[in-house]
């Protein structure tokens, strides 16, 4: 089953990204009114239903008494950056070539790494599976695709933190708390890039703490959970 993002994600995305405008002088004292309003909590849902239902039940922004609504989190990142962000932000640069790297980052994120994450851990948790080693198999590859993208530099697309790193160290940092590890003797580059990631995002910690623990407790009284 494929889903859409899960509320913690797509909420936490969000509040780091608006944490990282801050911590950069990204957004002037003039958007401090900006609001962003978390995601309905009756997700996850399938894609199948209808795009007028999911529009109406997803995270937006307020623009000025506008709200924008969007069912991704990635799209509402390049909405902050390309709305508020400088003229050529270095979280989704203007250039052709490096904002379509950040972009492709993007994609394998929400589809493949994000999916594969999903289809590992969403039935345990909400359908009453049990975990399957044929898709723990899949998820390791999407990291070891990831560890191929970060040989010789520093973030996921390229030498600066992107959107895409914010997308992506949210997906892994659920997986981990799902009780998924990096293994830093396969993966070196994923293992080096993860604690850099969390070491530099401003706020991670406190932003996405919280929503890590509750999808934990969705986990913990899961009745597929065979490790409780």
């Amino acid at each position: 089953m494929w889903w859409t993002d899960m509320p913690v994600t797509l909420e936490v995305e969000v509040r780091i990204l608006s944490r990282c405008i801050q911590g950069m002088v990204f957004i002037s004292s003039s958007h401090a009114d900006m609001t962003v309003f978390p995601p309905s909590p009756s997700f996850p849902y399938p894609l199948e239903e209808p795009i007028n239902r999911l529009g109406t039940r997803t995270s937006g922004h307020e623009d000025k008494g506008v709200t924008v609504l969007f069912n991704f989190s990635r799209a509402i990142l390049a909405y902050l950056v390309n709305k508020f962000g400088e003229s050529d932000d270095p979280l989704y640069p203007k250039d052709p070539k490096k904002r379509a790297l950040v972009d492709q980052r993007l994609y394998f994120d929400i589809g493949t790494l994000y999916q594969r994450f999903g289809d590992y851990c969403y039935p345990v948790i909400f359908n009453g599976a049990e975990f399957e080693p044929e898709k723990l198999a899949k998820l390791e590859e999407a990291v070891q695709f990831l560890d191929k993208f970060l040989e010789g530099q520093q973030w996921v697309a390229g030498s600066n933190l992107t959107i895409a790193d914010i997308s992506i160290v949210v997906t892994l940092s659920s997986a981990e708390v799902l009780g998924y590890s990096v293994n830093p003797s396969k993966y070196p580059n994923v293992s080096r890039w993860l604690i850099k990631a969390k070491k530099t995002i401003p706020g991670y910690a406190e932003l996405n703490g919280p929503g890590l623990k509750d999808l934990k407790g969705l986990l913990d009284v899961a009745p597929g959970n065979k490790n409780k």
